[in-house]
């Protein structure tokens, strides 16, 4: 696979740990990717992306579709990163 998809998915990962706007939708949009079943992502808040972040998500959907692989297993304990996210995002969503 390609090493160039899976430098994206970490550079999303790093935005994802920033706390902005766009660490958000980052977030939203891995965990979708992670989990589309419990975590769904509304396409219309890739608007609110840089142009190089939106690409950077479409080359992270391109590997895990011609992969096959979950995407967790792409990165070094990713299992326990993205389980630690989808957790914090329901309890996010048990206050709301």
């Amino acid at each position: 696979m390609s090493t160039d998809a899976i430098k994206d998915l970490e550079r999303l990962m790093e935005i994802a740990h920033m706390g902005t706007g766009q660490s958000g939708i980052v977030i939203n949009f891995l965990l979708s990717v992670y989990n589309g079943y419990e975590f769904k992502f509304a396409l219309h808040d890739f608007n609110a992306l840089d142009e190089a972040i939106l690409i950077n998500c479409i080359r992270v959907l391109q590997l895990r579709y011609y992969s096959g692989k979950e995407i967790h297993k792409f990165v070094e304990d990713g299992d326990a990163i993205f389980t630690g996210w989808a957790k914090r995002e329901l309890k996010l969503r048990k206050v709301a």
